[in-house]
């Protein structure tokens, strides 16, 4: 089973929104009101607000880099044409998408759906990637880029060399549901792509799938997942 990531915060102001909650209580007239704002005003509830701010303002705050190192090196790659893309990206979330290497290159070779790579419409299948946030990426292993990305969080900065591959009109969204007749558990496949993407299943489980575009591996979500909140994984 892959091991669940530490919650992230929604918001850096519980305090804030709290205040705003007891003003609405205050002008009601029910006993309960009236008690869900005592105990909102109770010292140790507002401490544990406060505690929340500050642990989520850290957890919040983007990892910086400077504009001047940023820049310095684009010059390196000469005639190439590149672009610069900044996305944000949660703590402890996935990208939602994978790579793969090509000699020194390390190229995106699929994006995932429901993750921010998708969601921001910046990053391409086929697209080199340079650099993230000003660290070089040409030469390193897929497994590296995975370890980077994974403590990467906030604004990712990224350098790329625009993939040259014709993309085809998007499919017409089609949903096929199955049920899986044996248990599956990525972190024991050493061919999935993206150990952190991988779907566990067990026999019996209902799958939807919402994506055939690799051949190899599939994006689904169990029957009962919040798939709104979470990634869709992959399986093959």
């Amino acid at each position: 089973m892959n091991k669940a990531s530490p919650p992230y915060p929604l918001i850096p102001n519980a305090q804030e929104l709290t205040q705003e909650v007891q003003y609405v209580l205050k002008t009601g007239h029910q006993k309960e009101c009236q008690e869900l704002n005592d105990l909102l005003s109770t010292p140790h509830i507002q401490a544990l607000l406060l505690a929340h701010d500050k642990v989520a303002e850290q957890e919040m705050m983007p990892e910086s880099i400077s504009e001047d190192a940023f820049y310095e090196n684009i010059g390196q790659y000469g005639d190439e044409m590149v672009k610069i893309v900044r996305i944000e990206k949660a703590k402890d979330i996935p990208l939602g998408a994978t790579v793969r290497n090509e000699l020194d290159s390390v190229i995106i070779s699929r994006i995932v759906k429901g993750g921010a790579a998708e969601k921001s419409g910046l990053l391409h299948e086929g697209d080199e990637i340079l650099e993230i946030n000003g660290i070089e990426i040409r030469g390193k292993d897929v497994n590296d880029v995975f370890e980077l990305l994974a403590e990467m969080h906030g604004a990712l900065s990224f350098v790329l060399i625009p993939s040259q591959q014709s993309k085809p009109p998007p499919a017409r969204e089609t949903v096929i549901h199955v049920k899986a007749h044996f248990d599956y558990d990525p972190t024991d496949d050493p061919y999935v792509p993206c150990r952190e993407l991988g779907l566990s299943f067990q026999k019996g489980d209902i799958l939807h799938i919402i994506s055939q575009d690799d051949p190899n591996w599939w994006q689904a979500y169990r029957d009962g997942d919040k798939i709104i909140s979470l990634l869709q994984g992959l399986y093959q």
